[in-house]
C-alpha cells in the first residue's frame, strides 16, 4: 500500500497533500485557492478508489489544524469515514492492522468534528541559502589524521533554500595541500570508496559546516547534471567519511 504505518501521514499520498497545502498557503493563495490547487494536482489520486480516500481526509486534517476547515472538504472527509474509509484494503494486514488504522482514523474524526482552533497565519520559512561559492574546496580530517577533500561543484536551488553541491576529490592524505596545488587533483572516481553517487546536496539549514576551508580551485570544472546524487547534512558527510576512514585505515588507528 506504500505506507509505512496506520497513521494517516504514514502514507506518501498523505504527505505530499499536505505538503502542496502548506505550500499554497505559504504562497499567498486564499483558503479556496489554496484548496483547489490541491484538488487539482491530486485529480488522478482522487480518482482512484484508494487514494481518493487519503486525499480527502489529509486535506480536510491539514485544513482543520490550521484553523482553515472548509465545508465542502468536512463534509467529503465525514463522508470518507462514514462509508468505512479504507479499512477494507488495511484487512489485508490483518485484524490488528484493521484495529490500528480505525484508531488513527477516530483520531482523524475526532479533528474534524470537534472544536475547531482559531485560524493560524501560515509564513514562508526563511531560505536557508549557503555561503559557499562554487569552487570552494573544503577538508574533513579523520582520526587516521588523513585529509579528505571535496570541492563546492554547483548550488541546488530549490523552494526553501540554496544548498552546496559536493564532489569528493581523490585525496585522503596527512598533509594539506597548498591552495596552488588544488587545481591539480582530480575528482574522485564514480564508485570509489564505496562511495556511489556523483555529488552530495548538503540541504542543512545549519550554516555552520564544521570542516576546514582548504581553498579555491582556480580553474573551472565542467559542470555535471544531477543525474546520481544523495542529499544529507553536514554531520551525515563527516560520519560517512569518518566510517569509510575506519573502513579503509583501521588497522592502523
Amino acid at each position: 500500500m506504500g505506507v509505512d504505518g496506520p497513521g494517516l501521514f504514514s502514507d506518501d499520498t498523505a504527505l505530499d497533500v499536505r505538503d502542496a497545502y502548506r505550500e499554497a498557503l505559504e504562497d499567498g493563495a486564499t483558503d479556496a485557492a489554496a484548496e483547489a490547487s490541491v484538488l487539482a494536482a491530486f485529480s488522478d489520486s482522487l480518482a482512484d478508489d484508494d487514494e481518493g480516500v487519503v486525499v480527502w481526509l489529509a486535506l480536510a486534517y491539514s485544513q482543520s489544524k490550521l484553523g482553515r476547515l472548509s465545508d465542502m472538504t468536512r463534509q467529503r472527509a465525514l463522508a470518507v469515514l462514514d462509508a468505512g474509509a479504507d479499512l477494507a484494503r488495511w484487512s489485508e494486514t490483518g485484524p490488528r492492522g484493521v484495529e490500528q488504522r480505525a484508531a488513527a482514523l477516530e483520531k482523524v474524526r475526532a479533528q474534524l468534528t470537534g472544536p475547531q482552533p482559531k485560524r493560524r497565519k501560515v509564513r514562508r520559512p526563511a531560505r536557508a541559502v549557503t555561503g559557499l561559492p562554487v569552487g570552494q574546496v573544503l577538508g574533513h580530517r579523520a582520526r587516521s589524521g588523513r585529509l579528505y577533500l571535496m570541492r563546492v561543484a554547483d548550488l541546488f536551488d530549490t523552494r526553501d533554500g540554496l544548498y552546496p553541491v559536493l564532489r569528493f576529490l581523490d585525496y585522503a592524505e596527512p598533509d594539506t595541500p597548498a591552495s596552488a596545488e588544488l587545481d591539480d587533483i582530480d575528482d574522485l572516481a564514480i564508485g570509489a570508496w564505496l562511495i556511489p553517487p556523483v555529488e552530495l546536496v548538503i540541504m542543512d539549514r545549519n550554516q555552520g559546516h564544521g570542516l576546514a576551508v582548504i581553498g579555491s580551485l582556480t580553474i573551472a570544472r565542467e559542470g555535471q547534471q544531477l543525474a546520481n546524487w544523495t542529499a544529507c547534512d553536514w554531520s551525515d558527510l563527516t560520519q560517512h567519511l569518518d566510517q569509510r576512514d575506519r573502513d579503509r585505515y583501521g588497522a592502523q588507528h
